[in-house]
């Protein structure tokens, strides 16, 4: 289900996303391509080496799973909502439960919602963090696990706690208007640099550089720095064969993480792929890819995972495998430490590892 439309889970081209910062053209140290294992001398993971976690929640049985968000391997949240008639001016009411798990699903704990009765509820969250909306009567934001919450009265702005879940770098704008700023606390300020790329778009940092793409007349551009967004280099991106109408910026964890453009010429046709070389972004081929995708994240080690209506696969040293991890039909996100999650439906799968040396669990929630 999306988002209340204030607050929908940004697209690459506006608003709350957690990334970076940036600037004018001074001076950036080139790093050399980090050394790696050929990715093609390891086999995807399996589903016969997938761990099952199936649980029993204290939830009743006539309730959804709405929201599922794990921020490690080891903790996540669950938002659970049963819906029907009754709320104001005849609309549709919800009643909510709120779960959190310290155990990468293993165990999960009810939490006391603050507001468990709205017609329209959203869960964010990151490490301690949550923010929760139960529309029209405001957030909810906690910064100890649900321990305690402040309530944020509803409106146009969202509350600075919701932003922070997103990381200290954010896109603030649409097109043109679009600008990199440092959220801290309640205050979103304008980076004094902002990268050299037109129509800003995204964002990523790993621990070495910031990275930051814009897409202006269906071309992507791109800058990247090396000194927290006070100084960037722009970094040339070969033309796409078609214009682009959508444009991501993925980037892996670890020392030598990789850097990705992603652009989509129609969101469902598989996209065309950069990687960053320490230099400039270099086309990627995906020789033998399928027509079309869901989703895409990095997996690091130089792969890029794909789920879509054909199934999962990799991108790696220029070609698409096929995959049989357990995630082809899934939305794929990449977790702060490197865990890959899709879900389909109820099924929660959390992908352990780097590259393509990966452990897969699969967290099954029953109703009461």
């Amino acid at each position: 289900m999306d988002p209340h439309p204030a607050v929908r889970r940004l697209s690459a081209a506006v608003v709350l996303v957690a990334l970076l910062g940036g600037c004018s053209i001074v001076g950036d140290i080139r790093r050399p391509v980090p050394a790696r294992p050929s990715p093609t001398a390891a086999a995807p993971v399996g589903p016969a080496a997938m761990e099952v976690r199936q649980v029993e929640v204290p939830v009743p049985r006539d309730f959804s799973l709405h929201t599922a968000e794990f921020v490690d391997q080891g903790r996540g949240y669950a938002l659970f909502t049963h819906c029907g008639l009754g709320g104001p001016g005849g609309t549709t009411s919800c009643e909510a439960r709120l779960l959190a798990t310290v155990d990468g699903g293993l165990s999960w704990r009810l939490l006391d919602h603050p507001h468990p009765v709205a017609v329209n509820h959203q869960l964010y969250a990151t490490d301690t963090r949550i923010a929760l909306l139960a529309d029209p009567y405001g957030w909810w934001v906690s910064p100890d696990v649900g321990a305690t919450f402040t309530h944020v009265p509803g409106g146009a702005d969202v509350p600075p706690a919701y932003r922070s879940i997103f990381g200290r770098y954010q896109v603030e704008g649409y097109r043109r208007d679009a600008r990199l700023v440092l959220v801290v606390g309640a205050t979103a300020t304008p980076l004094p640099a902002q990268p050299p790329v037109p129509r800003l778009v995204a964002a990523a940092e790993d621990l070495n550089q910031l990275y930051a793409a814009g897409l202006d007349d269906g071309r992507p551009y791109a800058a990247v720095s090396r000194d927290d967004g006070r100084t960037w280099r722009a970094t040339a991106v070969p033309a796409p064969p078609e214009p682009l109408v959508n444009l991501r910026l993925l980037v892996s964890v670890g020392q030598n993480a990789d850097a990705w453009l992603v652009g989509d010429t129609n969101r469902t046709r598989f996209p065309t792929i950069w990687q960053y070389d320490g230099d400039s972004w270099q086309r990627v081929a995906a020789t033998g890819h399928p027509d079309r995708y869901f989703s895409v994240a990095a997996a690091g080690e130089g792969v890029l995972l794909f789920s879509g209506p054909s199934g999962a696969g990799v991108v790696a040293d220029g070609e698409y495998r096929v995959s049989d991890w357990p995630v082809a039909h899934a939305d794929l996100r990449r977790l702060a430490d490197g865990t890959l999650v899709g879900r389909v439906g109820d099924d929660i799968y959390l992908g352990i590892g780097n590259g393509l040396q990966r452990r897969w669990i699969s967290v099954v929630l029953t109703r009461l």
